[in-house]
């Protein structure tokens, strides 16, 4: 129980009663809570809380072709992630061609919201919404490719071409199984 809360009838002359306020929390689903705070039976104040952004980690992807200008490709990488820790790996192609790998991953929170925010900004999220159940596998991944030509000028694409910077993310989701894991990331994309 809360500490008392003092309640007024709206009039001036009346005086002010003291009640207890209490909070009743109920999990919707892993990571959103329902906080409704009950006076005498009757409902002050509801809200969603989201206590987990619903996702282990993002992971973010792009290669680096012997054709092209390996900061440009930084660059779109960093765009889309929005961190600067970005690790390289050097390869090889099937032709012996040279490659670098570059990955970013997010774990914290606050970096996955305002990733999705930043989608949210532009746009994007209703496109997602739209392609959901074809954006998560039977594992829990969620997918998403960005044009990296586009990332390089600071504009979002989704594509389906093989030239981008691909996000994949491990969504939370108890019990585990595809329908549940579409309804949390639907949830966090729609509480933004």
């Amino acid at each position: 129980m809360l500490p008392g809360c003092y309640l007024s009838s709206g009039e001036s002359e009346q005086p002010r009663t003291k009640a207890r306020v209490h909070p009743v929390f109920s999990v919707l689903f892993p990571g959103l809570i329902k906080l409704v705070c009950l006076c005498n039976n009757k409902i002050l104040y509801s809200t969603n809380l989201y206590v987990n952004m619903g996702f282990h980690y993002l992971r973010f992807r792009t290669y680096s072709h012997a054709t092209e200008n390996e900061k440009n490709v930084e660059k779109a990488l960093r765009f889309v992630s929005g961190t600067d820790k970005i690790e390289k790996r050097k390869t090889k192609g099937y032709h012996g061609n040279p490659i670098i790998i570059m990955e970013a991953t997010i774990k914290k929170s606050m970096e996955v919201k305002a990733f999705f925010s930043g989608l949210k900004k532009h746009g994007l999220v209703e496109k997602i919404l739209d392609e959901l159940e074809s954006r998560i596998d039977e594992d829990h991944n969620f997918y998403l490719r960005f044009d990296k030509q586009k990332a390089f000028f600071q504009e979002y694409e989704f594509v389906k071409h093989d030239d981008v910077v691909s996000v994949k993310g491990k969504i939370k989701s108890f019990p585990t199984n595809k329908r549940d894991a579409a309804k949390t990331m639907k949830d966090f994309l729609e509480n933004l």
